[in-house]
């Protein structure tokens, strides 16, 4: 049994048999025995639950980033295959909750690993929930990271916003770079999903 969809990320075609899965996706096979999958479930993405208030015009495409992100959390879920405690080993696949396609292939995996299927579960349990553990050193690069991720948002907005009103003065060096980094990322962001959409990575599939 087998069958295909588009998603946002690509297309997926799955294929399986009594020994395992077989999942094509963003051009590579990859293969997972029924007998190495240790728990599996069907995780729900997270909102970004941003207040209507909030200033997503301190940054040119923030505000579009979060509606994305809102967009994806609505119309997506991730059907993870955990093999062992390491997150690093488990197998994630986009599943679009609209696509007939994508969500027998959810009941295929739930039918074939019995007990060990755990349901529905949140972004912020599913860590737990699929008996998985992150090594001692992914929370402080975790940290580092969002701490990063702040910075450069502040610094970019600050610079941003003295653009915008004309306040140019006072307004150092390190803003500006920020600035600067932020467009490429953003812009970099917007082109590859661009190019998924004149693919038809966003159209309807079976």
């Amino acid at each position: 049994m087998g069958g295909e969809f588009e998603t946002a990320f690509g297309r997926v075609r799955w294929e399986v048999d009594e020994d395992g899965l077989w999942i094509t996706h963003s051009r590579r096979v990859r293969q997972v025995h029924w007998q190495e999958i240790t728990r599996a479930g069907l995780v729900r993405l997270s909102d970004p639950n941003v207040p209507d208030n909030f200033p997503t015009q301190i940054l040119p495409g923030l505000g579009t980033l979060f509606d994305l992100n809102r967009s994806l959390a609505e119309d997506y879920q991730q059907l993870v295959l955990a093999r062992g405690r390491s997150p690093f080993r488990a197998y994630r696949v986009p599943i679009p909750i609209a696509k007939a396609s994508a969500l027998a292939l959810v009941e295929e995996v739930r039918k074939r690993v019995g007990e060990r299927w755990v349901g529905e579960i949140s972004m912020a349990g599913h860590t737990r929930a699929l008996g998985l553990s992150n090594p001692w050193w992914f929370y402080p690069i975790f940290v580092m990271s969002f701490l990063g991720v702040g910075l450069l948002v502040l610094l970019a907005g600050g610079a941003y916003t003295a653009l915008t009103t004309g306040s140019l003065a006072d307004v150092p060096l390190v803003a500006w770079l920020a600035l600067v980094l932020w467009l490429v990322l953003v812009g970099l962001l917007f082109f590859l999903l661009r190019r998924r959409m004149e693919a038809g990575s966003f159209g309807s599939g079976r």
